[in-house]
């Protein structure tokens, strides 16, 4: 009987990831750093310090802290009442959460910018009343809180559940009383 080729996926896997790594990943690093060090210091601190590098740091930094508190009140809370409750909806709402994971970062940005131009559904009610939402911090941080609270909510439910399964386990009445919802 004649053994037909069969072609091997574990082989070829190793080659194309680091190909690609390299391609999409370390190149573009590379000529960072070759542009970086090309320089001298004092040429690199001049560009780093510049008022247009502080002002992107600023927005970075101050959009990261905010989407951070914002996600982690909410998110929080999302995840209370989805671990907690038994609710009508509630794998509606959990998909709902989970929803951006399905939706490109380039794409929820898009749409976002769309929906708050002076045309589009929420800026044209904002729009009358002078304020812009649009290539704006708050039109860059709503993208930021809508795509990173699945994460939160993800992690938080987590330890909400080990939490509550610790408590069930617990001798007494606060075991008793933290196993089911308030109420109940």
């Amino acid at each position: 009987m004649k053994r037909r080729f069969k072609f091997s996926t574990i082989p070829i896997a190793a080659p194309v990831t680091a190909i690609y790594l390299s391609v999409m990943l370390l190149l573009p690093i590379a000529a960072l750093l070759m542009t970086a060090f090309s320089s001298n210091p004092a040429e690199f601190w001049r560009i780093a310090t510049s008022p247009t590098a502080l002002s992107a740091y600023t927005v970075t930094f101050g959009i990261a802290l905010v989407t951070a508190v914002i996600n982690g009140l909410f998110g929080t809370l999302i995840a209370w009442v989805l671990v907690r409750y038994d609710f009508p909806f509630r794998r509606l709402v959990d998909s709902v959460v989970d929803l951006p994971f399905a939706l490109p970062t380039a794409v929820a940005g898009l749409t976002l910018a769309t929906v708050y131009s002076k045309t589009g559904w929420v800026g044209s009610m904002a729009a009358p009343l002078g304020i812009k939402l649009a290539f704006n911090q708050i039109g860059v941080r709503s993208p930021c809180c809508l795509l990173r609270c699945p994460l939160w909510c993800g992690r938080c439910s987590l330890c909400w559940r080990r939490w509550i399964a610790i408590w069930r386990r617990r001798p007494g009445p606060w075991g008793r009383r933290l196993g089911k919802p308030f109420g109940r």
